[in-house]
């Protein structure tokens, strides 16, 4: 072998190396199925329902809800469809990069095979003239395996464009598939801060819900109890016209209870005296306040047997109902519950100013039975 041969020899060498190294380097870069179906089983989940979805949808609660699950149900399909297409890129690169490698043994083959054509020319050379037939056979077919070979690394070099191509398409993908799934992420943090704005509100309804219709029981709870008093009314002028109860007061002085059964309440608290003054009938009123009462209210339907039971069982001279005018603002609340609400903060007041307080309360109550008996 002369120096010429070895250099040649060498260089083959050193170039098949170099091959086998670049051949394997892209296959190590390429993603794994494995790693395409992760990137598949990673994609964001949506947290509402169907269910939840479609009451959204139907009631229209919230546009914004709306249109937060519409967007993110978008993007998810988007992002199902941009990870199928990057499984699809994966499989054609993977066929780019086996039709190249065959490629590329094909190119090697035929350098080993123009090696051994020009070894065999060199030496047809050197015999001379008796093999020229031959030597002209071999050095047609060095042409034709040279032109293959300018050929096949034509080829080589359009695989290896498509290739790059292919790859620069991949990363562009992959990195518009990491945008939507940021967008997928902001979405859900929305869509899952307005539920909960959503659920608070629906919390504060259901409060407020419960509320009135606590309110409304206890309306619903005084119209019977009114309905009753007005029955008992109606029946009591059907049979006596004056069965009815009588609150007579003096402007700014005295208030006193009568009921049709004779029972006449009336305490006057100490003021000038160190005892109350208890009085049994109007006729005695009038005479220790020396004048008639500016006006006498009909109270009609309240419940005369529980007001006369009550009065008949206590002690009358007992401080707590002898020092001011509960006595007989405790006779009107058993009579009729109407008017606990009316007194709930009574023994809180200046007995001066109790009266007024009973006074009006008792021409409220007169007036709302008016009304009831004529609708």
């Amino acid at each position: 072998m002369d120096s010429v041969e070895l250099f040649l020899f060498i260089l083959i060498w050193v170039c098949t190396l170099c091959f086998f190294t670049w051949i394997k380097s892209p296959k190590e870069a390429k993603p794994s199925s494995t790693d395409s179906k992760d990137t598949e089983s990673d994609l964001p989940k949506m947290v509402p329902t169907e269910e939840e979805q479609q009451m959204f949808r139907d009631d229209n609660i919230n546009p914004r809800v709306t249109v937060l699950i519409n967007d993110t149900k978008r993007i998810e399909e988007d992002i199902k469809a941009r990870t199928e297409e990057k499984i699809q890129l994966f499989k054609r690169i993977q066929g780019q990069e086996e039709n190249l490698l065959r490629a590329r043994e094909n190119e090697t083959k035929l350098k080993e095979k123009i090696q051994e054509l020009e070894k065999e020319c060199t030496e047809l050379r050197k015999s001379g003239n008796n093999f020229y037939d031959t030597l002209a056979a071999k050095a047609n077919e060095l042409r034709r395996k040279r032109e293959e070979l300018e050929a096949l690394q034509n080829q080589i070099e359009c695989k290896d464009k498509a290739l790059r191509e292919s790859e620069e398409e991949l990363r562009l993908k992959e990195r518009a598939l990491k945008e939507s799934k940021l967008e997928l992420s902001n979405l859900k943090e929305d869509l899952d801060e307005e539920l909960k704005v959503q659920v608070q509100r629906y919390n504060r309804q259901e409060v407020t819900i419960q509320q009135l219709k606590k309110e409304n029981w206890s309306q619903g709870v005084t119209i019977e109890r009114l309905k009753e008093e007005n029955l008992r009314y109606m029946e009591g002028t059907a049979n006596k016209q004056d069965e009815y109860c009588r609150l007579h007061w003096w402007e700014d002085l005295h208030v006193s209870l009568e009921t049709p059964n004779g029972t006449y309440i009336s305490i006057h608290p100490p003021h000038n005296t160190m005892f109350p003054t208890i009085v049994n009938s109007l006729k005695e009123d009038i005479k220790h306040l020396q004048k008639i009462p500016n006006s006498s209210i009909p109270l009609f339907g309240l419940n005369v047997d529980a007001i006369d039971e009550w009065y008949n069982t206590i002690d009358i001279n007992h401080e707590l109902l002898s020092g001011d005018y509960r006595m007989v603002a405790t006779a009107l609340t058993k009579g009729s519950m109407v008017f606990e609400n009316e007194f709930a903060d009574f023994n809180d007041v200046e007995y001066t100013n109790q009266n007024v307080i009973i006074a009006w309360a008792a021409n409220e109550y007169a007036k709302q039975q008016f009304s009831l008996t004529t609708v």
